[in-house]
């Protein structure tokens, strides 16, 4: 065996001595970016949109005072004084809620039976009664935990009206 090269083998080294030195291609640019991150960019956008409308609803800001205001309502010991101060948080809130006209005309029995209709359970029977007759000056049982708990399941039902879902006004 002859350790000499063939002919053919020494044109294609000479070819290998012609190529360009070994070097990296430049590095990837990172602007624009890929569709994928633009398509991610949107879905952050929207996000942070539909976030924002969100916390800012008004329903939601009413939710929240009205709560706010319930809490700071807890420490009073007066149980008069507690009934008239329930009693008109839940009726502001109904008339921002459900509108003037709905909630206005409601007295007595007929306004306990709307509260209970919309989330406020505890205030039927006794309790509701009671929160009446404490509101207006006259002394009875006390049911403190059962108006808050009302007041409370009152402000924080989210049931829309039914007329709203019938395409009624609102």
């Amino acid at each position: 065996m002859s350790t000499r090269a063939s002919p053919a083998m020494n044109g294609a080294a000479n070819l290998l001595l012609q190529l360009a030195p070994d070097h990296a291609p430049p590095p990837i640019g990172w602007w624009p970016p890929a569709p994928g991150w633009w398509i991610l960019a949107a879905l952050l956008i929207v996000a942070v949109v539909l976030i924002v409308l969100w916390l800012r609803s008004p329903l939601r800001r009413l939710r929240r005072a009205a709560l706010q205001e319930l809490q700071a309502m807890q420490s009073t010991d007066d149980d008069t004084a507690l009934a008239q101060a329930l009693e008109q948080l839940a009726r502001r809130y109904a008339v921002a809620r459900y509108g003037r006209a709905q909630v206005a005309r409601l007295s007595g029995r007929a306004w306990i039976d709307f509260v209970c209709a919309r989330g406020g359970d505890a205030w039927a029977g006794a309790p509701g009664l009671a929160l009446l007759q404490h509101s207006y000056g006259h002394r009875g049982d006390s049911h403190r935990q059962q108006w808050l708990a009302g007041v409370r399941g009152f402000v924080r039902h989210r049931r829309r009206d039914p007329r709203r879902r019938a395409g009624g006004a609102p």
